[in-house]
């Protein structure tokens, strides 16, 4: 053992390793095209290609989707551009029964384990080649510090957070996108900018992430508790 490596460093470096083959190991990859298209791969056909951006295969519907997508977010709007901040939640009434699952939304934070068993959900998903993008990587901005707010003190450090959260939850190969609630363009960039970055966490990232999701769950609101119970998928 190198003398510039402690025994503690060690330990934690092969637990880093260790976690992070576990949390691939099982799962298929979908078809992705990495930033920059390293491999030269027909990007013809992607929608609005940008090759800064990664895009993975959206199960049988075929279509190539950016590593991180837009999910429209009415929550703390008002931090950004003023007004009421309005209670409840959006809905929509979705009437016809007759409907072919394409794609299934699933809540997926920074501390979700896959269970790649035979029957489960995650089964399914991969017999009917269904499309997965993972809901509340934030969990509901508990993760962060600060209010969202360009000016908040906390700016920075949050914006760090949200990458290693988008970082780590695009280490599993299968799920096609996070969908974080973006609602400023800074934030669009900070997201763009994790999909860039190295990808694996880092023995000190990777402590910085589960201390932030440790003050998330501590810090949940009522209305979120369940996504306690989605700590496995």
């Amino acid at each position: 053992m190198s003398e510039h490596l402690s025994r503690r460093q060690f330990v934690q470096g092969s637990a880093a390793a260790a976690a992070a083959a576990t949390l691939t190991a099982g799962l298929t990859p979908a078809k992705t095209v990495r930033a920059g298209n390293p491999t030269g791969q027909d990007t013809s056909k992607i929608l609005n290609y940008n090759a800064d951006m990664e895009y993975r295969r959206c199960g049988r519907t075929n279509l190539m989707i950016s590593a991180a997508v837009l999910g429209g977010h009415w929550k703390r709007v008002d931090k950004m551009i003023g007004g009421e901040d309005v209670p409840g939640w959006m809905t929509m009434n979705i009437s016809s029964p007759q409907y072919q699952l394409e794609v299934i939304l699933t809540p997926y934070t920074a501390s979700t384990k896959v269970v790649t068993d035979e029957t489960g959900l995650w089964a399914s998903i991969q017999k009917h080649d269904v499309g997965w993008f993972g809901i509340k990587p934030f969990a509901s901005s508990s993760v962060f510090k600060g209010d969202s707010s360009p000016t908040s003190p906390h700016a920075e450090e949050d914006n760090r957070i949200a990458r290693l959260a988008i970082r780590h939850i695009l280490c599993n190969p299968a799920i096609t996108a996070p969908m974080p609630g973006m609602i400023s363009e800074q934030q669009v960039d900070n997201v763009a900018l994790a999909v860039a970055e190295r990808r694996e966490l880092d023995v000190d990232e990777r402590a910085e992430l589960d201390r932030a999701m440790q003050r998330a769950w501590a810090h949940l609101p009522p209305g979120y508790q369940w996504l306690k119970r989605w700590e496995y998928v």
